[in-house]
């Protein structure tokens, strides 16, 4: 159910581009990530930096920059709001008809916003244009890379229509860390979810690829940072947290109007989170292990079964973590399993990145 496409528009023209960083905390990586958005070869008309209260140095770094670049609009909490708060905060401030939300422990290339605007001018129906993204822990140490399934192998237009195809098989093709959304088609999903925590912009993409389709070039165009305190790992890590995202999760996509998403989609989706969720804890089993096992035990379906496999899986030394992830995929079953075989190699031969 794809919605009226605007035409094609004639010649060249100008789109407006705005990059919205909300900032809690992490003065550490400021400079790497402010100075990502600054180094743009295809410069942002505005850039948007709200510091949620830090309590940290982070006011001083971004003072002066904003202090030395006039495109830099700093908004200075004096109450923490949350990220949710001021990821639509900045989407309600900004004035670009294309929207990017950088992490500010993230990282954006050079060529994000060229690329990204570039592909996005030549399909203007699209809802966003996202990336593949490297995945670097507080040490700047590269230890991979998202998502495990490309949508595409080289830069191109995914329809409405083949988005919803691709959902039997493969998810979680966005991530936040880089794409740039249309602003209008951000806004008439309604923003971000607030009541979806670290998946609202997960979800929001979702919406807008099944209505509009997406963008997708493999990259990568950005770095998600994993260090421990992220926001997203932060939410589900506690068990109740992660109960009332599930739940919510799967009324709203129960809510969207017939023929938006495959009829089974909720619950696969629900399914997916779950194993993503198990796949985090079983990354950072050490101190407590059986704690650690026992959430992924509930996770995988809660079953006796489940907690006598990983109980077993406890005692299997190193290949715990590998143990984990297998009785995981095993049970859940969140994606073709010949399609993750495969994906290696379909890169491999296939992947295009002119």
């Amino acid at each position: 159910m794809e919605t009226d496409r605007p035409s094609e528009p004639d010649g060249e023209q100008h789109v407006s581009i705005s990059l919205v960083m909300p900032n809690y905390n992490h003065s550490q990586y400021l400079h790497k990530s402010v100075g990502g958005m600054l180094a743009q070869l295809r410069p942002a008309d505005e850039i948007i930096i709200i510091d949620d209260a830090s309590t940290d140095n982070s006011l001083k770094i971004l003072e002066a920059f904003a202090g030395q670049n006039a495109n830099i609009r700093l908004i200075k909490r004096q109450t923490r709001l949350g990220a949710v708060a001021n990821l639509n905060a900045g989407l309600a401030e900004a004035k670009g008809e294309l929207i990017a939300f950088p992490g500010a422990d993230d990282h954006i290339s050079p060529t994000f916003l060229r690329d990204t605007a570039a592909l996005m001018a030549l399909h203007p129906f699209a809802g966003f244009a996202s990336s593949s993204v490297e995945i670097r822990d507080e040490n700047d140490k590269l230890t991979g890379a998202r998502p495990i399934l490309y949508p595409t192998t080289h830069p191109a237009f995914v329809s409405a229509d083949q988005f919803r195809r691709m959902l039997s098989g493969s998810d979680n093709h966005f991530l936040g860390a880089a794409t740039l959304y249309r602003r209008d088609a951000l806004l008439t999903v309604g923003g971000f979810d607030a009541s979806l925590g670290p998946m609202c912009d997960g979800v929001s993409a979702r919406r807008l690829a099944a209505r509009h389709g997406f963008c997708f070039t493999p990259g990568p165009l950005g770095m998600w940072r994993v260090h421990g305190k992220n926001y997203s790992l932060a939410m589900i890590s506690a068990p109740e947290s992660t109960a009332q995202i599930i739940t919510r999760l799967k009324s709203v996509i129960d809510a969207e109007p017939e023929g938006i998403f495959p009829h089974d989609y909720a619950e696969l989706l629900v399914k997916r989170l779950r194993f993503g969720i198990g796949r985090i804890i079983a990354d950072d089993i050490s101190d407590e292990p059986q704690v650690s096992l026992d959430r992924i035990a509930d996770l995988a379906g809660g079953r006796e079964i489940d907690h006598f496999a990983l109980k077993l899986i406890r005692w299997s030394g190193p290949a715990k973590r590998v143990g984990a992830k297998i009785w995981l995929t095993l049970r859940l079953r969140p994606f073709s399993l010949i399609r993750i075989f495969l994906e290696p190699l379909r890169r491999k031969i296939f992947v295009r990145r002119d």
